[in-house]
């Protein structure tokens, strides 16, 4: 399982809007930011990476976070 936390978290760095795409199956998002969620001072499991992405809706933007680990 290893292997695809590796894969995945390279995918969200070099190429955050295609693997929101991907993921949410859309093509109208978008990644806002790709989020760096270590921190030192806590010792728990963390996810590997989260990008916050940006969908149209009717009222305006929704932004949310999608996260792979």
């Amino acid at each position: 399982m290893a292997e695809y936390d590796t894969i995945s978290k390279h995918l969200i760095q070099a190429y955050p809007d295609d693997f929101v795409r991907f993921t949410l199956q859309r093509d109208d998002v978008a990644a806002c930011e790709v989020i760096n969620p270590e921190q030192s001072t806590v010792e728990a499991r963390q996810t590997d990476s989260l990008i916050s992405v940006v969908a149209p809706v009717h009222s305006g933007d929704l932004c949310a976070a999608v996260g792979s680990g």
